[in-house]
């Protein structure tokens, strides 16, 4: 396995230990709290597992000759979308995945939109 997948490898293993705790917590403390907390990790680990193993299919997919025919296919494990912008530029934009990518270099405010 190469770096990044270990390493993706790693950060998978680390979302289901958080998962894990979130579940323990939601068990003895029984608040609604806990069980959103346990919710959020445990989609977390979902959606960090599907990120890892398209980032492994596309890994082994690059490992053959690659024809034209199985361009959309690599585009969709790269997560990318392709448009012309109005001079007929081809424009590369991240599609977003389920819960998003945790891995954005975008700013975020993560104030509650309601006071």
């Amino acid at each position: 396995m190469d770096t990044e997948l270990a390493e993706l490898f790693a950060m998978v293993d680390l979302l289901g230990d958080d998962a894990d705790k979130a579940r323990e917590e939601m068990d003895r403390a029984k608040s609604n709290y806990s069980k959103r907390v346990f919710i959020r990790a445990l989609f977390a680990w979902i959606e960090g597992s599907c990120y890892f193993l398209r980032r492994k299919v596309l890994s082994e997919r690059l490992k053959r000759p690659i024809s034209v025919d199985i361009i959309p296919e690599i585009v969709t494990l790269l997560e990318q979308t392709y448009a012309p912008d109005e001079n007929g530029n081809i424009q590369v934009s991240l599609s977003l995945s389920f819960g998003g990518k945790s891995h954005a270099h975008e700013s975020h405010d993560y104030r509650r939109p309601f006071g």
